[in-house]
This record gives structure tokens, sequence and C-alpha cells, in this order.
């Protein structure tokens, strides 16, 4: 017979059965017909959860009639019939349409009641209908949810059991004509519902009872097993105490965090973090998670989400490559920390120090001026003469006694013989001259040579050659006279030596003496100097700031420019390697003449830091994608799934999804969070256990949410 929808005295709307044809009063005639014989006998519960209670009850009623055959199921319904005249608390039903229609009379019934409860609002989420669904036992035979699942597909695989079981048992209360594929829909939503849900909340679980381990009360633990702790941590990573200090505090403070918290310790992401943070790199400049662990995909994964898109306050952005550029802004701070900011061009740096050297060295020489006067004012003294004699005897006997003779240069042999003979004069002026050709012959020999030897030789002869027996003429006037201007002379040439030997020592200090081009000075005598010479120069410097601090700058700058090349934007990466390089090549006692340690910390330590930020793990080869496509990919996908058109089609939204906005802002902030030195172990089992049990219904939740909608 065909199938008529009517509206009752009381508002609901009803399906019976009628005759081919019948007009509008048949209907309603037959209707009255079906209803005294199908007159459910039970009302709707008031109680959300008795109604929860119930929807498995109606499920499976409705399953029921249509799973027993009609020679069964018929004197059943006959009985409920009679029970119901008799005044029996049994609900009276005529085959599948009576079952159906008794389960819509009662979930309207119940509906209606809670309307009349809020008239005219909406009565909201049926929290209390959903407890009595959980207190269905009828619900708990897919197994409630994950009890000893722990991996993600075995939690899901849990609750979508546990949610298709909760789904089948929702009844059926539109559509009953396709009831099977209804069903079969409440099935698959509950089993997906299930499979979501589950493992969301066992994981939230998990993170619950993390976050009751790390709010336990503060461990005290004893300064000693600190500091082992400590000692083994520097020695696992190479290292020992002697370590710089800020790095030694770092360290002990990260160990002291996590044993006081009952927290993992993990002595290569701990050392690092102390690294990071001797260099600068703390707060807005933190490492991230793949930096502190150096773990491959963690790493990769981080590099790959930095290029992706993100919505923010201030428009499109990424916090992970917010932070490699500060991160990077922070590592030129620490040469311009140092001076690079204020380096001039090496022409103009070249030509301060140079200016700067010849004005320390002008004092010196106006004293060596001003001895040489004086000693050449003392006009009778320097007229004195010297023994001839007994300065040629004592010269070539010491030439003969050492076997110098042979390496005497023939200029000097012949100077010689000129004073032996008296073809020289040999007074104490002349013998000044004497020492002072014989000391120029002495630097063109060179030092360490047997020449330089000979003739050292014949000048310690010449300096303790006495006055000739002649001076005594004039009552020993003359020889007193003679000594003074002889002492005179001989701190003039005391004075000239100390000057020579600091230009000789200086070669930075000789080469603006002789006035060498200014373009190549930095490169020559202050980077590519030796370190004693890089200390001399740096020691005629101390009256002469502008110049220290250039010198400094032009160093400073030197290693800025290999770590970030030329940089005219000033936003350039760190190059790490060429920067080591370089490091390595000035090595660290140059640095020390113009850096403290302190600096010298930051400076060796900032390569060190940047490798951890841009240098590719060796297992990340093929997980990073250097070239940035899978990033633009995932941004296309994004704002394609975010068209207003496309938002309409099925799966626009699960394709949004799909490209993870959520998850990745998530990743990002566990990159960022970067806490691995103090990674909370796993709860323990029984912990996790405890957590299960109170999130048993999760699967089933999921499916009763599922399979009702």
């Amino acid at each position: 017979m065909p199938r008529f929808q009517i509206t009752g005295p009381d508002g609901a709307s009803y399906e019976v059965n009628a005759p081919e044809g019948a007009n509008e009063n048949q209907v309603l005639e037959f209707a009255k017909q079906q209803f005294a014989a199908n007159k459910p006998s039970v009302t709707a519960p008031s109680n959300g959860v008795l109604m929860g209670f119930r929807d498995a009850i109606d499920a499976g009623s409705q399953m029921l009639r249509r799973a027993v055959p009609e020679a069964i199921a018929k004197p059943i319904d006959e009985l409920g019939a009679w029970l119901d005249r008799k005044g029996l608390p049994v609900a009276s039903t005529q085959g599948v349409q009576g079952v159906d229609q008794l389960v819509k009379d009662v979930n309207q019934k119940y509906e209606a009641n809670r309307q009349n409860e809020a008239p005219g609002q909406d009565p909201g989420f049926d929290g209390a209908r959903l407890v009595g669904n959980i207190a269905q036992p009828a619900n708990w035979m897919g197994g409630g949810a994950a009890a000893g699942a722990n991996t993600l597909r075995q939690l899901a695989t849990a609750g979508a059991r546990a949610g298709a079981v909760s789904g089948a048992l929702q009844p059926v209360v539109e559509d009953t004509e396709n009831f099977w594929m209804q069903k079969a829909g409440q099935t698959a939503a509950g089993a997906a519902g299930g499979a979501v849900l589950a493992p969301a909340a066992a994981k939230s679980g998990e993170a619950v009872a993390k976050a009751v381990q790390r709010a336990k009360p503060a461990v005290k633990v004893n300064p000693t097993t600190i500091d082992v702790q400590v000692t083994n941590i520097l020695r696992a990573q190479g290292l020992d105490r002697t370590v710089p200090q800020e790095i030694l505090d770092s360290v002990q403070r990260q160990v002291t965090e996590s044993m006081q918290s009952g927290q993992k310790l993990l002595p290569g992401a701990i050392v690092r973090r102390a690294q990071f943070e001797a260099v600068g790199l703390t707060d807005d400049a933190a490492p991230t998670l793949g930096q502190l662990t150096r773990d491959p995909m963690q790493w990769a994964n981080e590099k790959n989400l930095s290029g992706v898109r993100l919505a923010t306050p201030q428009g499109e952005g990424n916090p992970l490559a917010t932070r490699f550029q500060a991160q990077n802004n922070k590592l030129q701070e620490v040469f311009d920390g140092v001076g690079a900011n204020s380096a001039t061009d090496r022409v103009t740096a070249g030509q301060t120090l140079m200016n700067a050297l010849r004005d320390a060295d002008q004092p010196v020489k106006a004293a060596v001026d001003d001895a040489y006067t004086s000693a050449r004012n003392m006009a009778g003294g320097r007229a004195v003469e010297l023994d001839r004699g007994t300065f040629s005897q004592s010269a070539n006997a010491a030439l003969d006694e050492g076997m110098w003779g042979r390496f005497v240069p023939s200029d000097v042999r012949a100077l010689l013989n000129d004073v032996s003979s008296g073809k020289t004069p040999f007074t104490v002026e002349a013998s000044e001259q004497i020492d002072g050709i014989l000391a120029a012959a002495q630097r063109k020999a060179g030092g360490g040579t047997p020449q330089h030897s000979a003739i050292g030789v014949i000048r310690s002869a010449l300096r303790d050659t006495p006055f000739a027996q002649s001076a005594n003429d004039v009552v020993g006037v003359a020889i007193d006279e003679g000594a003074a201007a002889r002492e005179a002379f001989s701190q003039a040439r005391t004075a000239a030596r100390k000057r020579f030997a600091t230009i000789e020592q200086t070669p930075a200090l000789k080469a603006a003496l002789n006035e060498e081009a200014p373009d190549d000075f930095v490169r020559k005598f202050v980077l590519g100097a030796k370190t004693d010479d890089l200390a001399a120069m740096k020691r005629l410097l101390e009256n002469s700031p502008e110049a220290l601090t250039q010198a400094r700058a032009q160093i400073a700058a030197h290693l800025k420019g290999a770590a970030f090349g030329p940089n005219a934007a000033g936003d350039g990466a760190f190059a790490p390697d060429r920067y080591m390089r370089t490091l390595q090549a000035l090595g660290p006692k140059r640095l020390e003449v113009f850096f403290n340690p302190t600096e010298m910390v930051r400076l060796n330590l900032a390569g060190k830091v940047a490798a951890d930020i841009t240098s590719k793990p060796a297992g990340a080869a093929y997980a990073a994608n250097s070239s940035g496509t899978g990033a633009a990919l995932m941004n296309i996908l994004s704002k394609i799934s975010e068209a207003p058109l496309l938002r309409q089609l099925p799966g626009a939204r699960a394709l949004a999804n799909q490209v993870g906005e959520i998850r990745t802002e998530h990743e990002i902030s566990r990159a960022l969070a970067a806490q691995p030195s103090v990674q909370s172990p796993r709860p323990s089992a029984e912990v996790l256990s405890k957590v299960q049990r109170l999130l048993a219904p999760a699967g089933m939740v999921g499916g009763v949410l599922a399979g009702a909608e």
C-alpha cells in the first residue's frame, strides 16, 4: 500500500498506509485506525540521561524487527498489543513501520519536551543524552576506546571500532524507507568519529600527564651530583671544564633545572644551547628544536616549513622565517659589537695607521737627535784623541782569537787599516762616526752571519779604546772633557740603537717611515702580520686610540666580510665554512692581541653556531627541499583551497586541511619552543593506563556524535 504523510493533532508529522487513490478523508480514517492499532503505550522520557540510555534499545528494536522472520515477529507484535490492552507499560506496534513510527514519536516528543523547557530558544547540545549513551552497556561492545594502544594507528583503529558500534546503536528517525543505507552511514560515520576522537583524546591525556609531571615540586639536587653531570655532559661532547665561563655557567644552569624537574638530559642539545647563548642568540633569536638536536628530519622539516606563507595579524608571514632572520641579524651584531661597523676603507685605514705610527716615533727620534746634538756641542771633549795603537792591536787580536778575520768585509778592513795607519782621524767624535759606519755594515750583513759577528768584534774594541797619552798634556782637563763627550755620544748611540731596534722589530713602523703606499698596509701589517709584529704595532699605538680602534675594526670587518660577503642589503646569510677558514687563517694568537677573552669566545663560536643553523645534516640530504618548490606548492594549494568558489565544492575543505595550516602552525610552534634539553620522558605505563581509563569513552563518544549527526 502507498504511504502518505500527515500532520497529527499534536503538530507532529506521521507516515501512514492507505489504499491507492484514497482521498484526504479516507487517508485520515486509515490513520485513525492505524493510530488506534499502533498507539504507543509509553511516553518519551523527560530526562536526557534516560533518553540516551534508551537510544541503543530503540536502534536495536529497529534492526531486530527487520532481521527476525515475520513468522516469529508477528506473534510478538500480537503479544505486545494484548499486554498494552491489559494496561501494562508495553508499547504496542505493528510491523517494521510500527516500530519505526514508535521511535520517531518518542524522539519527537522528547525534543518537544526539551523545547518546552526553553520556549523560543535553541536547547543546544544535549549533554545529558550523551551521558546516557555512555552509561548504556551496549555501547561498550566496541571496547570503548584504546585500552593498551600507544601508537597513533593503534589508537585510531581502536577508536574506529568503538565508534562503529556506538554509531550503529543510534536510532534511525529519518528516511526509514532506506533504513539499512542510513544504518551503514551511521556506522561509517561513527567509525570515522571514533578514529579521530580517540587518538586526539589519548594524546591530549598524555600531554596532560606530562604537564602534571612537569608541575611536580622541584627536587632538591646535591651540588656534587650536578657537578658530576656537568662534567659528564662536557666530556660527552669532547670538552672539559676549561671551557669559557659563559659556556660552563649555561650548562650548569640547564643541568640544575632539568635535574630539579626530573627531566631528561640531552648533552648535545645542552652544550649547543650554551653556545647559542654565549654568542647572544636568545629570546627572539633563540635556537630552534632542529638546530639544538641536529636531528636530520626535524632540521629538514623546519627548513621546509619556513617557506610556507601563513596568515598573521600583520599579513602573510612565517614565525620560523622570522626566527632565522633574527638569528642572522644577531650574528652580524657579534662583529659589529667588536668594531666591524666602524671600519673605514682599507686605504683610509692604512693612512690612519701609518700617520699614527710616525707620530709615535717622532718624540723618540727627537730625543735621539737631541742627545747627539748635546754630544756634538761638547767641542773640547769631542776633539780628544783616542789611542790608535791600542785599538788596532785589540781589534786584530780579537779577530784572530775568534778566527773572524776572513769574514771582515773589505770596506770595513780598509777602514780599520786607515785608522791604524793614521790616515783617518781618531778623536772621540770620529770614533762615533766610525761606529755608525760599522753599525750600518752590520745591518747590511744581516744578523746571525759571520760578517755580522766579525764587525761586532771590531765595534767592541772601538768602544773599549782608551784616550791617547798626549791628552794628559793639559793636566787632565782634556781627559775629563773627552770622557764626558764620549759618555754623551754613548747615551745618544744607545737611544738611537733602541729606536732602530724598535723599527726593526715593528715592520709596520718601518713601512710607515719608509713612506710605503697605504693601499696594502692593512693587508700586510694588520691582517697578514706575525703575532709578535702585530703586538709590537699595538704597543706603539697605545697613545693613539683612533688608530688602535681602527686596527681592531679592520680585523673585525675582515671576519664579518668572510661570514657575510659584501652584504650590501644587510641581510645576507652567514657562510660558516668560509668564515671558519678565515678565522683559522688569522689564528687565536693574533686575535688575542686586539680582543678580550669574552670577545674571543663570541668570535670563535659564531661560526659553530652558524653551522648549527645553516649546515644541512647528512641525514637531511633528501628531506630538506633546498629549491623551495615544496613550500611553493603548499602555498599554491593553500590559495586554491581558500578560493570562495572552490570552498563550495565537495572536498575543498578537506584539501585545505590536507594543506595543513593548523598542523603547520603547530609544528612551527614546536620548533620554536625548542625544549630538548628539558624534554620530559614519556609518562610511565601506570600513568598512561590511568589516563586511558579516564578517556576510555573517547572512541564511543566520537561514534555517538557522528552517528547521531
